[in-house]
């Protein structure tokens, strides 16, 4: 069954997708980016390629502004691994 397959049916009817973590963990492959929260699966729509640009231009620009006015540190939140799906795995533990 494909992933499309799965989450049309919860969406029209708006019903929560909801299975076990480890259901999860089967579940989601690198091309999913959802998360986990208590046994109820959200999924998201992943950042197109113009988005991690620009949010890349913009680190850039605000690391070189901090570095040589010796601000601090710009810093960028990356969501958590998880073995195997690199980095679109997003879960929280009960």
């Amino acid at each position: 069954m494909t992933l499309r397959a799965q989450i049309e049916p919860a969406v029209q009817e708006r019903q929560p997708l909801r299975m076990t973590y480890e259901e999860f963990l089967a579940w989601a492959n690198e091309d999913v980016h959802a998360e986990w929260i208590d046994g109820e699966v959200f999924v998201h729509m992943p950042p197109k390629d113009p988005h991690q640009r620009i949010v890349g231009f913009l680190q850039a620009l605000l690391t070189l502004f901090v570095e040589l006015l010796g601000l601090g540190a710009v810093r960028i939140a990356h969501p958590p691994r998880r073995p195997g799906l690199g980095t679109r795995c997003l879960c929280r533990h009960p």
